[in-house]
């Protein structure tokens, strides 16, 4: 069970990298000075907001509450603050190229957090069905 959550934190924080240089390459390619440390950075960035974002969802979605609709809301908040704490670390300080980087950002990793969860609803209600049969054997 701690290798297959280990699997998906490095698969998320894989993916969340690649959003990250995605959602910032537009402003890389027409500001950047160092290409190459930019890139690098914005996959930095782009990991640490999926690795705090899954781990504050499953510590609230498994501590505080199912509330799909309030877990979301963090979700997004952590996203549209982590892209901007990220960008503005980074050097950026125009307001439309903040913009330019979130509105995708939440887009994405908001659409990325919904197939993650509709396939762990999935796998739930399939357990349940499982679980059903072994106790009607017994």
């Amino acid at each position: 069970m701690k290798r297959l959550i280990i699997k998906e934190f490095v698969i998320i924080a894989l993916i969340s990298g690649l959003i990250g240089v995605l959602v910032a390459m537009p402003i890389i390619l027409n500001n950047s000075e160092s290409l190459f440390l930019d890139l690098l950075g914005s996959f930095a960035v782009g990991m640490s907001i999926g690795i705090v974002s899954l781990t504050a969802l499953y510590f609230v979605f498994r501590n505080i509450g199912k509330y799909t609709f309030w877990t979301f809301c963090l979700l997004t908040l952590m996203i549209g603050s982590g892209t901007f704490l990220g960008a503005y670390l980074m050097g950026e300080r125009s307001v439309f190229n903040f913009l330019i980087m979130i509105l995708p950002a939440e887009l994405i990793g908001n659409s990325m957090a919904a197939v993650i969860y509709k396939r762990a609803l999935k796998i739930n209600e399939r357990l349940k069905v499982v679980q059903e049969k072994f106790s009607q054997q017994r």
